[in-house]
């Protein structure tokens, strides 16, 4: 939701015509409260506004299911096993966030 509202909007330089790109980095599971919202549905508001979103996961903790269901495809999911392996993934995901 802070990314919907308070980052891909006019006021924050979002512009026409410009690629919408969001990185989503975690290192476990979604945390499940009484208010969670699923993440598939917590999406929903950044690809109605076109933005394609990239999901990084890093180390044991991280579940495969829960990083696709943020993106539109399995090539928009890296998994690293440490931080430190994200250094082997910056140009794959780079490289995927400018062709679009």
């Amino acid at each position: 939701r802070v990314a919907t509202v308070g980052v891909f909007n006019s006021r924050s330089g979002m512009r026409a015509g410009v690629r919408r790109v969001a990185v989503i980095l975690t290192e476990g599971p979604q945390t499940r409260t009484f208010d969670s919202i699923p993440l598939r549905y917590a999406v929903e508001p950044l690809r109605r506004k076109r933005v394609k979103v990239f999901a990084v996961g890093v180390g044991n903790d991280v579940r495969y299911d829960e990083l696709r269901s943020l993106t539109d495809s399995d090539q928009n999911v890296l998994m690293v096993k440490t931080f430190q392996g994200l250094f082997s993934v910056a140009e794959e995901l780079s490289n995927k966030m400018c062709r679009g």
